[in-house]
């Protein structure tokens, strides 16, 4: 039988964001455990093995930190921004070892379940999954914030009118009129560049 906890969680990863490391769900539904990641770990393994779940365990850089913007423009600012700045400080941000991460996705069964009748969009590999785990990162700690934050992720914007696109790809989520980015490291000048030409119009943040 799923819990309330079970279906914040498969809600969560349908709606919200596309991927959750082990930490990430162990410090968000398992906080109040006496071991926190061995409670998440056997409840998970429950799920992926009831359908619910897909698991992988991968090689990624740490988390970051990103409960601060690297990056943010409101069209009121006028001017440029310093792109080779910026992009020095994306890249230059990741700089240790990859560490083995157990990451964990919905499958279609659990989409279903939360109202999503969409076939889920499954990461692809290290690269998109370090990206993905970042905006998950984002996203928890908005909602630690403010529980009624209005996110909406990339996944659920393709139908709204009005979101810049920069490459034919959208910005990672949208926070009410705020355009939210996870810079990675191919974030070069001219990437940023596009970018800014595609945002300006409306407030955004590069993490």
């Amino acid at each position: 039988m799923l819990t309330d906890r079970d279906l914040q969680l498969l809600t969560s990863l349908s709606r919200a964001v596309r991927v959750l490391t082990l930490g990430q769900i162990a410090g968000r539904w398992f906080a109040s455990s006496r071991w926190p990641a061995r409670a998440a770990a056997r409840r998970l393994k429950d799920l992926v093995a009831a359908g619910y779940l897909r698991t992988a365990a991968v090689m990624l850089h740490p988390l970051l930190d990103v409960r601060r913007a690297l990056y943010e423009w409101t069209p009121e600012q006028g001017g440029e921004p310093c792109s080779g700045s910026i992009a020095w400080r994306l890249r230059s941000r990741f700089r240790l070892s990859p560490i083995r991460t157990t990451v964990f996705s919905a499958t279609r069964e659990a989409t279903r379940l939360c109202g999503d009748f969409r076939a889920p969009r499954f990461v692809r590999g290290p690269a998109e999954l370090l990206h993905d785990v970042h905006v998950g990162q984002l996203w928890l700690d908005l909602t630690a914030r403010d529980a009624t934050a209005p996110w909406v992720h990339e996944d659920h914007l393709a139908a709204s009118a009005g979101v810049p696109s920069c490459d034919g790809k959208l910005p990672d989520a949208v926070v009410g009129e705020q355009l939210i980015e996870f810079g990675g490291r191919r974030y070069d000048v001219r990437k940023l560049r596009r970018l800014h030409a595609a945002y300006c119009h409306q407030p955004y943040s590069i993490y």
